[in-house]
């Protein structure tokens, strides 16, 4: 209704507005229209007075004539060649003489014969309308009250054009109002619409608007603002989802404004410039006055403002080495000059790299020393096809158990890589571990009985667990094959389910035998690693059995660790997952 007031009122300002400018050059024709009345009757009766001079030869004018001009409160003055006044016609009002000599003198500076003037006497504040003309011999003027002009005017328009003016905006008001009605109720949907699209609630379809035209636009209107809010709910969601991503990350990343203002920085990415910085750093944009990324302060300098590629995207990589670390930083420079910091700790797959490279030259070596032997004695019989049968079935023999060392050894790598490849290559089944460790005694019990080695159990009853048999297997298997090898004979071994809850077995497992020294403890678990490298090789080891022995108690969730054992001897204690 507020809206529908201030549309009336507009309307009828600018109504009011133009109607009295047209009024106001109505009454200002109409008043030209009375002086030109007024001026024929002021110059008729001056035609008059003159023809009345020349033919009596008198400035005196008649009587009947004065009488009349009286009534009509017309005054005249007749004036010579020298400026007076040789005539006038009495008049009640005392003013009109000083106004006529001030009207002769401004007639009389015109160089027209004939002239019309107002002239305003302050004094009383009263004005006079004055027609004069010059003859040969003298000056007429004739003046009436200027009231009865203004008095001529309103009498003759001013009620026909205040009633005409009245219809009309009567007139206008009534069609106004219809048609502002019906705008104000289609401006009133619109309203209901956007109202609904600020509080996200729904709304007809079919909202009533005045013509085909505003029913397009709010259309428009409405499918834009839909448009808008999935695109804004998609990238809302588009917004969350990389910012959870950023914080789940492993890698340290930044973003940054064209003048190096951070946008945002993941919690990676302070740690990381902290462990590079010497002093603590709360704000990412500290980092460009860093020694270390000196680097990528140049490459910014150099590119942000290079215009010569404005659409490419370029990047630079720095590798810093800092308090033990390997850190990869990425600057990446965007087409609006933006850019972000990416930073990688690459410190274990430094390590990786390196762990790999000692592997394959182990790997190597561990290969070179069979494949040499069999080499060697398969020389050694085909150049002497005469050696004597017990020297040749000797030599074969050595050939046949270096082989047997190799196929150990690379089931043993194989055995490893799959382990390395993940859990998906073994498969999970229902296992006893009682079966298991009883299976792994009996197909050992000849070497245990031959090195006289006792076994003590102190075992659960029926241990389950979810796991892979083969794994399982390799695991005990692993531990006493090591006991046989390097703890020596007359020794007891321990296996002990010392506790167990809802999610884990606790095991330990010692021999005691010869032992290892503390030293060697943090590395037993390492690929290939030996204490005594010559003694183990020929004790026929591969140098691989507690490195499978780790990732296969590692695929079953559980931990591993050795120390020595409390009466002497070698101890492992490792947790197994039931589940």
């Amino acid at each position: 209704m507020i809206l529908f007031k201030k549309l009336l009122l507009s309307f009828v300002g600018i109504f009011v507005f133009f109607a009295a400018i047209i009024f106001i050059i109505n009454v200002q024709y109409e008043k030209h229209m009375v002086k030109a009345r007024y001026t024929e009757t002021l110059q008729f009766y001056t035609e008059i007075i003159d023809l009345n001079t020349k033919t009596a030869r008198k400035t005196e004018i008649p009587n009947a004539l004065v009488d009349e001009l009286q009534k009509k409160d017309v005054y005249i003055s007749i004036y010579n060649t020298s400026g007076e006044c040789i005539y006038s016609t009495p008049m009640n009002d005392s003013v009109i003489y000083n106004v006529s000599e001030r009207a002769f003198g401004m007639i009389t500076e015109k160089n027209t014969p004939e002239h019309t003037l107002v002239v305003r006497y302050d004094q009383t504040k009263s004005s006079y309308f004055f027609y004069g003309k010059k003859y040969d011999t003298h000056t007429i003027l004739a003046s009436i009250p200027y009231e009865y002009i203004i008095s001529d005017v309103w009498k003759i328009r001013n009620f026909t054009a205040s009633f005409f003016m009245f219809f009309v905006l009567s007139l206008s008001s009534l069609a106004f109002y219809f048609v502002s009605n019906k705008l104000l109720h289609t401006v009133k949907n619109l309203k209901k619409v956007i109202l609904k699209m600020e509080n996200k609630e729904d709304f007809d379809d079919d909202l009533l608007f005045l013509n085909k035209e505003f029913k397009e636009i709010s259309s428009f209107i409405v499918n834009t603002y839909k448009n808008l809010t999935a695109t804004k709910d998609a990238l809302s969601l588009e917004k969350e989802k990389l910012f959870k991503h950023l914080q789940i990350s492993q890698e340290g990343l930044a973003i940054y404004t064209f003048d190096r203002k951070e946008i945002l920085a993941n919690e990676n990415f302070i740690q990381y410039i902290n462990l590079i910085s010497n002093k603590k750093i709360s704000t990412s944009d500290s980092i460009f006055s860093l020694a270390e990324f000196s680097p990528i302060t140049s490459f910014l300098n150099e590119n942000q403002y290079n215009q010569n590629n404005p659409n490419e995207v370029t990047d630079k990589i720095v590798e810093i080495d800092k308090n033990d670390y390997t850190l990869l930083v990425r600057c990446i420079i965007f087409q609006d000059k933006t850019f972000e910091i990416s930073i990688n700790d690459i410190s274990k797959q430094v390590q990786n790299n390196l762990i790999k490279k000692q592997l394959t030259q182990n790997i190597s070596h561990e290969l070179k020393t069979p494949v040499s032997s069999i080499q060697g004695f398969m020389e050694t019989l085909i150049e002497n096809p005469d050696m004597e049968q017990e020297k040749k079935d000797f030599f074969i023999q050595r050939c046949h158990a270096q082989a047997v060392r190799l196929s150990y050894l690379l089931r043993d790598i194989s055995l490893l890589n799959k382990l390395d490849e993940g859990s998906y290559t073994f498969e999970k089944e229902k296992i006893v571990l009682n079966e298991i460790i009883e299976g792994v005694l009996k197909d050992v019990s000849l070497e245990l009985e031959q090195k006289n080695i006792r076994v003590e159990m102190f075992l659960k009853h029926n241990m389950t667990i979810m796991g892979n048999y083969s794994l399982l297997y390799s695991i005990f298997r692993n531990f006493i094959d090591n006991s046989l090898h390097y703890a020596g004979n007359d020794i007891s071994i321990i296996i002990n389910c010392y506790r167990t809850d809802k999610d884990f077995y606790y095991f330990s497992y010692a021999d005691t035998g010869v032992g290892v020294s503390e030293n060697h403890l943090t590395r037993i678990f390492d690929r290939f690693y030996r204490i005594d490298k010559g003694r183990s090789r020929k004790m026929g080891g591969t140098g691989l059995g507690l490195a499978i022995v780790k990732n296969a108690i590692a695929f079953h969730q559980g931990r591993i660790s050795a120390k020595p054992h409390e009466t002497g001897g070698l101890e492992f204690v490792f947790t197994l997952r039931k589940e």
